[in-house]
């Protein structure tokens, strides 16, 4: 199985207005998403092991997730690499 991991470029913003909710922007894929306060401390508990199998949401949400850069395969110093190109 892949060595997913909570991108290093995940910016958590918790919401003033919806206790509950929490807005996360990806830093190099410009990915701007709000989601519920659990799936973010779960990614933040998990954030090394996210690979493991032991997701407690949709897949659609894992999918989402995955494409819109928050989970990735990349190793922290790839993912400083990939940035690096990018500017």
């Amino acid at each position: 199985m892949n060595n997913f991991r909570l991108s290093s470029y995940v910016i958590d913003v918790p919401l003033k207005k919806e206790q509950n909710k929490h807005m996360i922007i990806h830093g190099y894929t410009g990915a701007i998403d709000i989601v519920s306060k659990e799936i973010i401390i779960f990614l933040q508990k998990n954030k090394d092991k996210l690979g493991q199998g032991i997701f407690p949401y949709s897949e659609s949400t894992w999918n989402t997730l995955v494409k819109r850069g928050y989970i990735t395969i990349k190793t922290q110093s790839e993912e400083i690499d990939h940035t690096r190109n990018l500017a």
